[in-house]
């Protein structure tokens, strides 16, 4: 999710002191998903694709697949066939399984399990890059990374009881000597982990130590600190919630089942079967509304969290609250007592995506900022009262999102949603007629693609190939390419025509940085242990110079001209601060990826 840009200030607002250099390139004029490479050439065999998420190289995507001849084995891919390329070389005939990737600046640690035993692997992208790490314990199986996302040159990962740590190096790879984590996070400087057991442990990278507990529970901040711990104790079954900031650390008792979100307004909402209410530590939680039942997933929406409840008069509804009676109420998007039975999908810009039963067309897309005023149709994706049925979705940046729907006549195919009903549209019936190209999990939204530079590779299977990746241009669009930087640094989708808006925060009041814009390097230059440039720097760019308000923010912009042979054009911007910690005096930060587009 991108982070909502703030007005622009008098301090701290972008100065562009170059220009960037558009060069020409075909324009993209249709989005339709293409076969990538036929994974398994056996005709209709399937090669069972998988995906975990971008490569150590910049515009790649990681890929898992079996060709029929060697097993599983990790391949790289850049979108194209020929930019396919297997990296590991396992013997054939053993199973191996492939989990937990974490992309490290230049680097890509994940786990394997060979005939059960969990092991720890880097690929830099070739297959002399890739290698061992380290060889898990074999009688508990429990290998994993402690982030998903690696914040520095070092990676935390849990082995048999133990935090591990690695920078992708062998030598660089040995147990820290203190319980496994299962959180990361960082605080001035250091990073922070909490063990399975609620230990609270800091690190520098190189050591650790144990400094308190919280036993038997996860922390979480609203406007203050709080500490949920699940309470099993027969006939108690359910969570303890206690406030850590408040004299005498107030708690509350929450029975299983419930659901517990933070509230913008302070304190934590907490909802289960009866309806929803708030707790700030003050005293008994107090009820905010009553209801039935409520379904899952609980999204945000602006300093709203959003529920689908059932609601005593209306039926199944959305139900918003900031936390405050006043700022509680639900959204009646079908009149009376037979509610809309709404599903929420996810998030388009500022506004949710959700699938709904009104007017009388069946369960459709809509897209709300959360008023009935605001809430628009997108269409009637299957013609008449029957509706149809969301299966998956992929954001594609922040203003369009790829679609799995299910209709009677095309069967589950991919379709692209900008929030317009005009751009609510089918991409192709990849398995003509009735048959469905798409497999997704019933009863779970879950991802449809994977985003790879200016494209989106998803699985599908034509009736001819077999289940194989297909890719989709989708220019407009960015992704992260690099997340580890302590300075947040979040930009706007690249629209040609349009002013884009750059975005850092968690600033220090002496930071002097700078927002760069070049083409990208693909294999990104190393500037420190797992710190890297990812534009190339002797190529034209365009630079902002960053100077933190007091708030520790910096907002800026970037015009893009409206230039049709620029649409694909592909480049990354990224932060850079003068830091005296590092070894060359600066610190590259995050970095996104622009592919260039209306």
């Amino acid at each position: 999710m991108i982070a909502a840009v703030k007005p622009l200030r008098s301090v701290g607002r972008a100065v562009l002191v170059t220009t960037i250099v558009l060069l020409s390139a075909p324009g993209t004029t249709g989005q339709s998903p293409q076969l990538l490479v036929d994974g398994n050439p056996l005709p209709g065999a399937s090669s069972f694709p998988t995906s975990f998420g971008r490569g150590p190289v910049d515009g790649t995507l990681t890929l898992v697949f079996n060709d029929g001849v060697n097993g599983n084995q990790l391949w790289l891919t850049d979108g194209t066939s020929a930019g396919t390329v297997q990296v590991t070389s396992f013997a054939t005939g053993a199973t191996v399984i492939f989990r937990w990737f974490v992309t490290m600046a230049d680097l890509t640690v994940f786990v394997v399990e060979r005939g059960g035993n969990p092991e720890l692997w880097r690929t830099d992208g070739t297959p002399a890059g890739t290698f061992l790490l380290h060889a898990g314990t074999a009688s508990s199986g429990l290998l994993y990374p402690v982030a998903d996302v690696a914040h520095g040159p070092v990676l935390f990962f849990a082995d048999n009881g133990v935090t591990w740590r690695t920078d992708g190096t062998v030598a660089g790879t040995y147990s820290l000597g203190v319980p496994d984590a299962q959180w990361e996070g960082v605080l001035f400087g250091l990073t922070l982990l909490l063990g399975v057991q609620g230990e609270v442990i800091v690190s520098d990278g190189s050591t650790a130590a144990v400094i308190g507990s919280l036993p038997g529970g996860v922390v979480f901040t609203v406007d203050g600190l709080y500490q949920l711990s699940l309470v099993f104790a027969p006939p108690l079954l359910g969570f303890q919630i206690t406030a850590l900031h408040l004299p005498g650390n107030p708690g509350t008792f929450v029975p299983y089942p419930a659901t517990i979100a933070a509230a913008s307004s302070g304190g934590v909402l907490i909802a289960n079967a009866t309806g929803l209410s708030h707790w700030n530590g003050s005293g008994p939680p107090q009820q905010l509304i009553t209801w039935s039942s409520f379904s899952p997933p609980v999204l945000g929406l602006g300093a709203s969290t959003v529920f689908t409840a059932n609601v005593p008069g209306l039926g199944a509804e959305l139900v918003l609250s900031d936390g405050t009676l006043a700022g509680t109420r639900t959204l009646d998007l079908q009149p009376g007592a037979t509610g809309s039975s709404p599903v929420l999908v996810g998030q388009i810009d500022d506004r949710l995506l959700l699938w709904a039963n009104a007017g009388g067309l069946g369960s459709e897309p809509h897209l709300t900022d959360g008023t009935s005023a605001g809430t628009v149709h997108l269409g009637d994706l299957e013609p008449g009262p029957a509706g149809s049925s969301i299966g998956g979705w992929t954001p594609v940046g922040q203003r369009r999102a790829l679609l799995a729907v299910q209709t009677t006549v095309l069967g589950k195919e991919p379709w692209i949603t900008d929030g317009t009903s005009a751009g609510t549209q089918l991409l192709a019936d990849i398995a003509p007629g009735a048959a469905s190209s798409l497999i997704t999990i019933g009863g779970i939204i879950s991802n449809v693609g994977m985003p790879l530079g200016g494209a989106i590779v998803l699985m599908a299977d034509d009736g001819v190939h077999g289940r194989e990746p297909w890719v989709l241009p989708v220019t407009g669009s960015h992704l992260a390419v690099q997340r580890y930087s302590t300075r947040r640094f979040d930009v706007d989708d690249p629209v040609l025509g349009s002013s884009v808006a750059l975005t850092c925060r968690s600033l220090q009041p002496s930071d002097l940085g700078l927002v760069a814009v070049g083409q990208p390097l693909g294999k990104c230059a190393p500037i420190a242990p797992r710190r890297c440039l990812h534009f190339d720097p002797f190529a034209a760019f365009a630079a902002a110079v960053v100077i933190p308000a007091s708030d520790g923010t910096w907002n800026g912009s970037f015009a893009l001209p409206n230039l049709p042979s620029a649409v694909g054009v592909d480049f990354v911007v990224q932060a850079i601060f003068v830091d005296a910690a590092q070894p060359l005096g600066v610190d590259v930060g995050d970095a996104h990826w622009w592919s260039l587009g209306f």
